[in-house]
């Protein structure tokens, strides 16, 4: 058994440094596609997707404004791309009360946008008061994912962009 795994790890190793085929020969079976640069494929950007408020609060902190640099940059840098804000609130307190906690935690999301200079026909915001719930408690402190602006990247056809999530270990 064990001979077996070192062939078969050793198989792959050398698959892996050899190659099946050569990248040269894959891009020319694209045709014209071999010219294209590889960097319009792999573009990384930082993207948070939540920004999350203390309870009965919608006052952006020093690490959320972090966050939101990183937002405004991404989009500064690409402008065909809009972004969605949508606020939300624990069901602590009333609907409407609710309701105008959640869109205050958008419109705070978006004036710091607008202030780093995304153009305001750019953000969509929007609010879903308490009915999009992460989590269903009446714990104050677990309902902390609750009270949220979600951020959601927009493209050319102001549909979210797909996007693929790297989870990082904190220090």
């Amino acid at each position: 058994m064990k001979k077996l795994l070192f062939l078969s790890v050793l198989s792959s190793f050398l698959l892996i440094q050899n190659g099946c085929v050569k990248e040269e020969k894959i891009f020319v079976d694209y045709g014209d596609l071999s010219q294209l640069d590889s960097e319009l494929y792999s573009v990384y950007y930082e993207w948070p997707s939540v920004i999350n408020f203390d309870f009965d609060d919608f006052q952006l902190d020093y690490d959320d404004k972090l966050k939101l640099d990183k937002v405004a940059q991404t989009l500064l840098s690409n402008i065909e791309l809009k972004v969605a804000l949508i606020g939300s609130a624990d069901p602590e307190g009333s609907k409407n009360y609710n309701n105008k906690l959640s869109q205050n935690r958008a419109l705070s999301v978006a004036k710091y946008l607008i202030d780093s200079g995304v153009m305001r026909t750019r953000i969509v915001v929007t609010s879903s008061g308490v009915s999009n719930k992460y989590l269903k408690t009446n714990d104050r402190d677990a309902n902390f994912v609750n009270r949220r602006v979600q951020i959601l990247l927009l493209g050319t056809d102001s549909n979210p962009v797909e996007m693929m999530y790297e989870v990082k270990q904190s220090d």
